[in-house]
This record gives structure tokens, C-alpha cells and sequence, in this order.
């Protein structure tokens, strides 16, 4: 792994620190103990001389989503909000989506490679996402294939991300009797997502096509881990918690 990758600790690092019930091994937690707001790799193997199994635990804590990237090498990524972000680039979706891709690829492959050069020159939203879906297959070679989605899937979602980044205003609830607890929170989960993400997501594809609890629920999650990377955690929070009260209804 980059020495030079800076992970934060997210909500859901901070729950598994000072909940009870702990989904991580002791060794998992005591790296997580030593992530905050923002620390990079190499920091890290200077507090963990001994830790064999660092760069295993860091893949882990990224894709369990108890980390997440702050910046990548001396590319740092903007503190701003996405919206304003978006307002700088004059609402361009594409090149907001490039740019992430841009620092992605070039911290798990160079400047240098093909993908990065492929996504630099692409013309219009057709032939750059076409240029995501090479540079995905390339990353699941050389780094692994839930980085490589996790790449594709923050790309395309801030692509298709509209101009507000506001949560929408509830839906009211269908007729009880016409819809089950699933089908009511799904619907209201598809509005929020579409509104917030596009229906391009894979993520949106994910909740639509739910037909029981817990895959419903897993696809809640991941629809909170989205919405919380383009939008803000308080967001995501929100979308989970009003879905899942809708689930329980019926």
C-alpha cells in the first residue's frame, strides 16, 4: 500500500471504538484506535513498527468502510462540500468525475498508465464512461476488485449527481394496504437516491432490485456509504433511518 495514502476514521469507525458489540478483531481495533481525522499510511508503520499484517488491516478497515481516504499522495483531496465543488467547475458533472478519477488512478497506477491518460482525454459523458469501465477492469489487476468498484461506483455517482445536493423532502406513505414494508421503503429509497445519486448508480440498480429484508437492508447500507460520499454523512443518516422506520411500518 502508498505510504503516502491519508485515511480518516468514519461514523461507522467511531461506533465500532465506543459501542459495545464489536464487528473487528483486537489487532483491527488497535490500528483504528490509531486513525483519526487523518493519518497516512506511513505514520502508521512508524507507530506499528512490528505489525506485519498493517497493509492487510488497512484494506480491510477501507472496504469494511471503518476508514476512508482523506487524500492520496501529495494530491490532496478538497475539503470543500461536492456542491461547491460542482458551483467552481460551473456545474460540470464530468469534470468533477474526472478529476476524482484522475487522483484514484493515479494513486493505484501513475500518471503514467494508459486508464489515467484514457480518462484525461475522454469527450463527453459517453466515451469517459467507457474510459471508467477500462480503468476499473485495470485496477481490479493491479490493486483488487472491491477497490476497483468502489472506483467505478464513486465516479459514476458523482457523473450523475444533480445540481442540489439537498435531501428531498419525504414522500408520503403509499396505502398500506396496497404495499408491503419493503416495497413502501424502497420506493421512498429509490426517490431519495435518485434524487441525490442518479438511477445510473449501481447502488440504485442494488435497491431496486431488493426483494427481501436483508438483502433490502444491505443494499440500505451501501446506499448510506454513497449518499454519504457525495452528499454528507448527516444526509445518509437521515436516508437510513427514514427507510428503514418505512420498513418496520408494515
Amino acid at each position: 500500500m502508498d505510504d503516502r495514502i491519508v485515511f480518516a476514521r468514519t461514523e461507522l469507525g467511531r461506533n465500532e471504538l465506543l459501542g459495545s458489540a464489536h464487528a473487528l478483531k483486537q489487532r483491527q481495533r488497535q490500528v483504528l484506535f490509531l486513525i483519526n481525522d487523518a493519518i497516512s499510511v506511513a505514520e502508521l508503520r512508524a507507530k506499528l513498527p512490528a505489525c506485519q499484517e498493517l497493509d492487510a488491516i488497512l484494506e480491510h478497515l477501507w472496504e469494511g468502510g471503518f476508514v476512508g481516504q482523506v487524500k492520496r499522495g501529495p494530491m490532496a483531496e478538497s475539503s470543500m462540500g461536492l456542491s461547491e465543488a460542482l458551483n467552481m467547475l460551473g456545474h460540470s458533472r464530468l469534470e468533477a468525475a474526472r478529476q476524482h478519477a484522475l487522483r484514484v488512478v493515479a494513486s493505484l497506477a501513475g500518471e503514467q498508465s494508459p486508464a489515467y491518460a484514457r480518462l484525461k482525454a475522454a469527450q463527453g459523458t459517453a466515451d469517459f464512461t467507457q474510459a471508467v469501465g477500462l480503468a476499473r477492469k485495470m485496477l481490479a489487476t493491479i490493486a483488487s476488485a472491491q477497490q476497483a468498484t468502489a472506483f467505478e461506483s464513486g465516479v459514476l455517482a458523482i457523473l450523475h449527481l444533480p445540481q442540489t445536493d439537498e435531501l428531498p423532502p419525504a414522500s408520503p406513505n403509499p396505502n398500506p394496504a396496497r404495499m408491503n414494508g419493503i416495497e413502501s421503503a424502497k420506493a421512498h429509497a429509490l426517490d431519495v437516491f435518485r434524487v441525490l445519486v442518479g438511477e445510473k448508480s449501481p447502488v440504485y440498480a442494488r435497491l431496486n432490485g431488493a426483494h427481501n429484508r436483508a438483502d433490502f437492508a444491505e443494499a440500505v447500507a451501501a446506499g448510506k456509504k454513497v449518499i454519504a460520499a457525495v452528499a454528507s454523512s448527516t444526509k445518509a443518516s437521515a436516508f437510513e433511518a427514514e427507510v428503514l422506520a418505512r420498513m418496520d411500518e408494515h
